[in-house]
């Protein structure tokens, strides 16, 4: 079995960052990289496979590697956050200043009305 590399996994998961531009995805990369079934975590499952020696720089290079991906997501996060909440208030902007349209007051005069209909009639004839 090939030896796992944390910089290798770290470039990856950086590469997978930069795509996420919405916060759901952002959701789906700490999902993905953060959880149980992670790359992170299943890397580590190689120390088995090492000797005792070489067991704890493994582990540290991989903890130092989740713990940066951990607080990439989470800049990462309130950048695409930030970004999300200002596009809505540009999407919903409007200005509370300018004067707004006054409803349609009274009716039509009834000698208006009645003239109206009389054309009507002429038109359809």
């Amino acid at each position: 079995m090939e030896r796992p590399d944390a910089d290798a996994l770290l470039a990856r998961f950086r590469d997978t960052l930069g795509a996420a531009v919405t916060p759901d995805a952002v959701d789906e990369v700490r999902r993905a990289w953060a959880g149980k079934a992670s790359p992170f975590k299943e890397a580590l499952k190689a120390l088995k496979d090492l000797p005792a020696e070489e067991r704890p720089a493994f582990a540290a290079g991989f903890n130092q590697a989740m713990a940066v991906a951990g607080a990439e997501i989470d800049a990462r996060k309130a950048t695409v956050d930030a970004a999300a909440v200002a596009a809505r208030l540009d999407a919903e902007w409007s200005d509370l200043t300018m004067p707004g349209t006054a409803p349609c007051r009274g009716a039509r005069h009834p000698l208006t009305v009645v003239e109206a209909r009389c054309m009507a009639v002429r038109r359809q004839l």
